[in-house]
């Protein structure tokens, strides 16, 4: 099976670009990919760039769909990019967290 993958959200600006992406990778697992850039990320953060992984195990994405307000037919990748385009907390660790939807994270700072 090979990945497939949403845009959440792709914007820049003078002061930096800022992507989020959803995707189910080939394991069957939903990885929300974070990528911000810039002098805003650098006044924040201290490095001029910051990059996040959440990922959601393929045995953990009921929770995931139940969180979204899904039922098992909904497909996960769409329903997380149809519930983000409504509300963009849904793609956040606190929005997991809050849902109990198990999931790991990782994140770095810096090139």
């Amino acid at each position: 099976m090979d990945d497939r993958a949403v845009t959440l959200r792709s914007q820049s600006s003078d002061r930096g670009s800022w992507h989020l992406t959803a995707r189910i990778r080939a394991d069957g697992s939903l990885a929300i990919e974070g990528q911000d850039r810039g002098a805003g990320v650098a006044e924040f953060w201290g490095g001029d760039e910051y990059e996040w992984e959440m990922v959601i195990a393929p045995e953990d994405l009921a929770a995931l769909v139940a969180a979204l307000g899904g039922t098992a037919v909904d497909d996960p990748l769409e329903l997380l990019a149809r519930r983000y385009r409504q509300d963009e907390r849904h793609a956040t660790r606190s929005f997991l967290e809050e849902h109990r939807v198990p999931f790991r994270f990782w994140s770095r700072v810096g090139e």
